[in-house]
């Protein structure tokens, strides 16, 4: 009997010992979430219900969630111990999945920053995905940022590592200080990640002018928003091609017109160029006295 008692009591601590150690080897699967650690300004958070709360650190998002950061708000997300997910400024997510593999969020606006660090084998790896509209960025060890358009541009930067890409066209990844920009209905393009937003315009040669509209050409990167504004409420938008180039016309009111080109590229990044140009539809004075002599 004592035999029969020393050999339960041995298998008993056995499987004690095999689900303690089962639970330090896998223990970082149970850490996989997403929790705010940190809202600033305002930060609000929906249930899939639509009940509305001030975001608090240590709030645990679930599937159906939303978070939405107001004006000159941020907030940030511990998806485990070394990975962040982190909202701008005026940005909107829902949560679509959280398991161990990782999480799976749907950007609707703005802009969002994913820090990704495996704290496991890259097999085991959890994996930070954003999708939008279609598209999807996700990665298991790197550093991206996506940002969403109201007007339906995606742009995305990978500033370590690289990511995979889903629905966008034959683009299947994003490597390491490449910048992908995505319009509708254009060919996605990748480019080096630029050290500062490119604006270039081909100004007229002649500042003064009869004509009652100009055009102006010039070049920034791919798809980005155009913006002329000239006196008045003149104002105009076109989305640079492919290749950056843009063509616009402005209307001149008489006399001087202050003209401002503003460029937003697909991350949000903004620079603008100023000139000035006059028209003048009035004839030259013209003399006619006659100088008869003595």
């Amino acid at each position: 009997m004592r035999e029969q008692l020393q050999t339960l009591l041995a298998a008993t601590l056995v499987l004690i010992a095999g689900f303690v150690g089962y639970t330090w080897l896998f223990d970082d699967a149970q850490d996989v979430g997403l929790s705010v650690i940190s809202a600033t300004g305002e930060v609000r958070r929906f249930d899939g219900e639509g009940r509305a709360e001030d975001a608090e650190v240590g709030m645990r998002l679930r599937p159906d969630d939303e978070l939405t950061v107001g004006a000159n708000s941020a907030a940030e997300l511990a998806v485990d111990a070394q990975t962040r997910v982190s909202l701008d400024a005026q940005s909107s997510i829902r949560v679509v999945g959280v398991d161990a593999s990782g999480v799976r969020i749907e950007l609707e606006e703005g802009r969002v920053s994913a820090r990704v660090r495996p704290e496991r084998t890259p097999a085991d790896a959890a994996t930070v995905s954003i999708t939008s509209r279609g598209r999807e960025v996700s990665a298991a060890d790197a550093d991206f940022t996506v940002v969403a358009g109201d007007d339906g541009s995606l742009g995305v930067e990978s500033s370590r590592g690289s990511v995979a890409l889903q629905g966008f066209d034959d683009v299947v990844s994003l490597a390491e200080g490449s910048r992908l920009a995505a319009a509708p209905g254009q060919q996605a393009q990748t480019t080096p990640i630029p050290a500062a937003l490119l604006l270039e315009v081909s100004w007229p040669e002649q500042e003064l002018t009869r004509a009652s509209q100009v055009p102006l050409q010039g070049i920034t990167t791919p798809f980005a928003m155009v913006t002329l504004r000239g006196a008045g409420a003149h104002s105009t938008r076109v989305r640079a091609g492919e290749d950056g180039r843009f063509t616009v016309s402005l209307p001149l009111e008489e006399g001087e017109n202050p003209i401002e080109v503003a460029v937003q590229d697909v991350m949000g990044n903004r620079t603008q160029e100023t000139h000035a140009l006059t028209r003048d539809t009035e004839a030259p004075a013209v003399n006619t006295e006659v100088d008869w002599g003595p």
